[in-house]
């Protein structure tokens, strides 16, 4: 499968469906083409919501495109690509491409312009990314569930996830949820005239809340069926020092904040050891048995005096 480097929403949605079959589907042989495919997008995975930055050659290819006597394309879309990728720092020629794919879909969304199906396209693109890293996830090896996955499949959707993991998966979400805010996402595009009518901001909203449960839920997820190695689980318990919960109505605790203390709280959890007969195997997926006095540094960072937590209360001091 070819990583379209240019073309940001259909590489990402094209690998959600490749791994899609791969996982679902009896299909011998595709192990290995599975490997070679999750390697072309494995910096992507580990750089979650961030982009291929703005540049200047990229931006004078674009620009050219609507100067002189030989203009392929009128000045008004190169005006929106240059927009577009000063908003999400996006590199030019991919802010370009959305914008010709939203205007081929512009069908799809009656009264929506050309510039806003371009922002829903941006934000369907890491959603599905963040969706694809979600499916992985819940096929690797460990000790809560099993996947119908074929067992040639999974040996390397488990060896890749986890060599996600120590290259630093979680930290980069944890950086992304850090910096993920909605309300500033929706200033962002006001400012900008990206923002639609109430539809449009509907699907916004819905596609950028989604990213970050979907996130959270990754870390969720693998937490329960492996635990967390020390270094991201230290990281969490940082980053959930941060956080201040959203609330709804009834009290509760937003999706985000609530999967990510479950996460926390899975890392910790050795109950398993009681429910299994094969305690050998059960320890090569808890390293809270594994590592030397993990145990003790959580604990420490947790009743360390000198930090203030955003949430004091119990809820987030498990």
């Amino acid at each position: 499968m070819e990583n379209k480097s240019l073309d940001l929403w259909s590489s990402y949605k094209e690998l959600n469906q490749f791994v899609e079959t791969c996982i679902s589907r009896p299909i011998n042989g595709v192990a290995i083409s599975l490997s070679k495919t999750l390697a072309k997008y494995k910096h992507n995975f580990l750089r979650v919501m961030k982009n291929a930055p703005k540049n200047g050659r990229s931006r004078q290819i674009v620009e050219s495109k609507a100067n002189g006597n030989a203009a392929t394309l009128p000045q008004e879309i190169v005006d929106e690509a240059v927009t577009l990728s000063n908003m999400y720092n996006l590199d030019e020629q991919v802010a370009l491409d959305l914008l010709c794919i939203a205007q081929q879909k512009c069908a799809d969304y009656p009264g929506i312009a050309r510039g806003p199906v371009a922002i829903l396209l941006y934000y369907d693109a890491h959603f599905a990314l963040a969706a694809t890293l979600k499916m992985l996830v819940q096929a690797h090896q460990g000790l809560r569930w099993e996947s119908n996955c074929l067992a040639d499949v999974q040996k390397v959707v488990s060896k890749f996830v986890n060599e996600l993991v120590t290259d630093g998966l979680f930290e980069a979400i944890f950086a992304a949820l850090s910096s993920m805010n909605l309300t500033r996402e929706i200033t962002l595009l006001q400012q900008n005239r990206g923002l639609g009518g109430a539809y449009h901001h509907h699907m916004v909203t819905t596609l950028y809340t989604g990213i970050t449960k979907t996130l959270a839920e990754i870390v969720l997820l693998y937490s329960a069926q492996c635990g967390l190695p020390a270094q991201p689980l230290l990281a969490l318990v940082n980053h959930l020092k941060g956080t201040q919960p959203e609330l709804d109505a009834q009290g509760g605790v937003d999706d985000v904040s609530l999967a990510l203390l479950m996460a926390a709280l899975y890392s910790i959890d050795v109950s398993i050891v009681q429910e299994k007969d094969d305690i050998e195997n059960i320890h090569t997926f808890l390293p809270i048995l594994q590592e030397d006095n993990l145990i003790g540094r959580v604990h420490s960072e947790l009743v360390n005096p000198q930090v203030t937590w955003a949430c004091p209360g119990p809820s987030l001091r498990m």
